[in-house]
């Protein structure tokens, strides 16, 4: 991994950052941007940075009326700030994203997502409008604060995802919702991967829709802190008013008594100490294995009990957590060595499968896409950043 220069410039408006960057270019200068770089593991190795700059001193409230359900923010901001400021007055803004001391701007370029995707969506669905720094010194707004107003929005979005290789964000507006009026959290016990599939299907086939939905195997849940003492265990969020939550609560509750599953109803303190810790399942694998390996692996729902039965007879100690509702299952592994064997049996078996983590001495291929969508990427990095300075490697080594 290549390290920060010695000085951090934390730039306080938007016009300083895009001075930053264009000063950067002038120079030659590889630069490293981020907020409070709490992601510095995922992505590919950056390399070495002569100059590295903060947005963290961007961390204002620009516009925020809840009766219209909107918010601009600076990209400095803390996540958690955001979510308290929303949480007083009765909103959310819910990417339940990962990192618990990531600012906005690094949650949008990491393109980070928590269990409640399965609802909500992802970052690209809620971020309305943004502006950015780009390397030529310019600030490019994109959108507005207006959720209907999604003109010119595309060249924001390219920014989410990106790892901080085309630009620095450096606003952005959301759409917020309104917290739910309640909450309620089932587990269903099993042995069999193939019986959890069966009850994921006909729960999303169902009238009683779960707004979050994860499974994970005993190995996560003894690392999370969350074990159940079952080989898997299939986690559902219902949300919404008092009856809708107790419908769903009892809806699932047959389903799981028909598949021949154990089924638990948790109390709140346990439900929101559980979602928390999946919300964190990526800083506590990357803590407890520093020389592993981080894999999501994207599969379908037809095939989502394979990879899961895969896994197991592979890597019986690996964490195992899946996004159920949306196929897709984060892999941690405690050795690089012997996680680069685990990756390649997977993608032989035709589970496409990208590294999001490994230690830079790692030698082994982090994305295997290419073609016209690694081309079309090139050509934009190559029309954004023609020197290549920005977090130079960060999309997984390619760009």
């Amino acid at each position: 991994m290549g390290e920060m220069s010695e000085q951090i410039r934390r730039p306080t408006t938007v016009e300083e950052l895009a001075a930053e960057l264009a000063a950067g270019a002038a120079a030659g200068q590889a630069m490293e941007i981020g907020g409070a770089f709490t992601k510095r593991r995922l992505g590919g190795s950056a390399t070495a940075a002569a100059r590295t700059i903060s947005t963290s001193a961007l961390d204002q409230t620009l516009a925020y009326e809840p009766a219209d359900l909107t918010i601009s923010v600076g990209a400095g901001m803390p996540w958690a700030s955001l979510t308290q400021l929303l949480a007083d007055n009765g909103q959310i803004l819910p990417l339940d994203p990962p990192f618990p001391g990531a600012t906005v701007g690094g949650v949008l370029a990491a393109d980070l997502s928590g269990p409640r995707r399965r609802r909500y969506g992802t970052a690209r669905d809620v971020v309305i409008g943004m502006r950015f720094a780009a390397v030529d010194g310019k600030v490019v707004e994109s959108g507005g604060m207006v959720v209907k107003n999604v003109t010119g929005l595309d060249m924001g979005k390219l920014m989410i995802g990106s790892m901080g290789t085309l630009g620095a964000i450096a606003t952005a507006n959301f759409k917020v919702s309104p917290r739910p009026e309640t909450s309620g959290t089932c587990a269903f016990l099993s042995d069999s991967t193939d019986k959890l599939a069966k009850l994921r299907g006909r729960m999303l086939q169902g009238v009683a829709q779960p707004t979050a939905l994860d499974l994970l195997n005993a190995a996560c849940g003894r690392g999370l802190e969350i074990d159940f003492g079952a080989d898997f265990v299939l986690l559902a969020e219902a949300t919404g008013s008092e009856a809708v939550v107790k419908r769903s609560r009892a809806t699932f509750e047959t389903l799981a008594r028909e598949t021949g599953v154990e089924f638990l109803a948790l109390e709140e303190t346990a439900a929101q100490r559980l979602w928390r810790a999946i919300r964190d399942f990526h800083p506590a694998s990357l803590e407890a294995h520093p020389k592993g390996l981080l894999l999501r692996i994207s599969t379908t729902a037809t095939q989502l009990g394979e990879a899961l039965a895969l896994l197991a007879g592979l890597a019986p100690d690996a964490w195992v957590l899946s996004r159920a509702a949306n196929t897709v299952i984060w892999c941690s592994l405690d050795s690089w060595e012997s996680g680069a064997r685990t990756l390649e049996r997977l993608r032989k078996a035709g589970h496409k499968t990208l590294v999001e983590s490994a230690p830079p001495e790692a030698s082994l291929e982090r994305w295997v896409a290419g073609g016209p969508a690694l081309e079309a990427m090139r050509r934009l990095k190559a029309e954004l950043d023609p020197q290549g300075l920005l977090n130079r490697g960060r999309l997984w080594g390619k760009i």
